[in-house]
């Protein structure tokens, strides 16, 4: 296991008490809290990735954490209905192929998209991928 010193630890960042911060100056990131905010306890939902340390481009995905089986499983549907509402977008090949190349996978494409889409857990706010992930209640804090 890879451990980083604890005298090189300069601060923690905690997903869920980034996010409100993150989403005040980040409206792509606002809309999508807002949306599981909506649906999930606020404090259940965090943001990782590039976002959550600052070094976030135009180009990053936004990568939102969800605390809780039962929370993962509602902003699923949330993300499943906003794309079928048209609040989210479903991910053209052109996102699939970037998320694809930079994942580098085993699989084939085709492969590779079916069992992705098949997670239910990806959509896109205009032009940004949009990704959440599930972590264990008892890691929030």
């Amino acid at each position: 296991m890879q451990v980083v010193p604890k005298e090189d630890i300069k601060e923690i960042l905690r997903p869920d008490d980034e996010l409100p911060l993150i989403a005040e100056r980040e409206e792509q990131a606002q809309t999508i809290f807002e949306l599981l905010g909506n649906s999930i306890p606020r404090d259940m939902i965090g943001i990782t990735g590039s976002y959550l340390c600052g070094l976030n481009s135009e180009f990053s995905d936004l990568d939102f954490v969800l605390y809780g089986l039962p929370n993962f499983n509602i902003a699923r549907e949330v993300i499943e209905i906003a794309v079928e509402e048209g609040i989210l977008v479903e991910i053209n090949d052109a996102v699939w192929r970037r998320i694809y190349i930079k994942r580098q996978p085993e699989l084939s494409y085709n492969c590779f998209v079916a069992h992705e889409q098949r997670k239910k857990n990806r959509g896109c706010n205009r032009e940004t991928h949009t990704l959440i992930f599930y972590t264990r209640e008892t890691e929030k804090r």
